[in-house]
């Protein structure tokens, strides 16, 4: 079966030892309280690890008159970045001594964030807000639903110990995620994966 918000929902709701239920809008006190949570719960899941699922490598684009002081260039963030994890550029060395030096600012109007750097033509990686749970692996639906599960389980239980233990499990599936994605891939690669030639 396809994972869907229903299905987490569902799931963390077996968690907390709360009914299940058929639509995420339906009338009733647990999909409401799961609907009031789910998508600030998705996006602190998303944040806690970067899934690949979820990792992006896309070149920069230059603010246009935007300056810092401090700092050589500028970017616009894509509009779908829910975590910068760090630039790239092409031959980089992959290891984490070598990275390049950025910081996240807002703009004048509070409404837009920048990434300040000296690196020029930058590339970034970084955890997209990724809406769609088709795309989800088994391991980060387990840990979301664990997050969703201790967000609504005051709402439904009235436990506090239970929401704390529930953090706790969100916690230990966030430490698996990590603990398998260290035994994957090649991480003496020293040619980075993702920018090719700029001609």
């Amino acid at each position: 079966m396809p994972v869907s918000v229903v299905s987490i929902c569902n799931l963390a709701l077996s968690h907390v030892g709360a009914y299940s239920i058929g639509a995420i809008d339906e009338r009733s006190m647990e999909a409401r309280v799961c609907m009031q949570h789910y998508d600030t719960c998705r996006d602190e899941t998303l944040r806690s690890f970067p899934w690949a699922f979820a990792t992006k490598t896309v070149p920069l684009a230059l603010a246009s008159g935007v300056s810092y002081p401090n700092w050589e260039y500028a970017y616009a963030l894509p509009a779908d970045c829910l975590r910068a994890i760090r630039l790239v550029y092409e031959g980089m060395d992959l290891h984490p001594e070598e990275e390049e030096p950025f910081t996240l600012m807002s703009g004048a109007t509070g409404t837009t964030t920048y990434l300040l750097a000296d690196l020029e033509q930058a590339w970034l990686e970084y955890t997209a807000k990724a809406l769609d749970p088709t795309v989800y692996d088994s391991q980060f639906v387990t840990a979301l639903s664990y997050r969703l599960a201790s967000a609504i389980a005051t709402a439904l239980s009235a436990n506090d110990s239970k929401r704390r233990e529930l953090m706790q499990f969100f916690q230990l599936a966030v430490q698996e995620a990590k603990t398998s994605s260290a035994n994957e891939g090649n991480k003496d690669n020293k040619i980075n994966r993702y920018v090719r030639s700029r001609g």
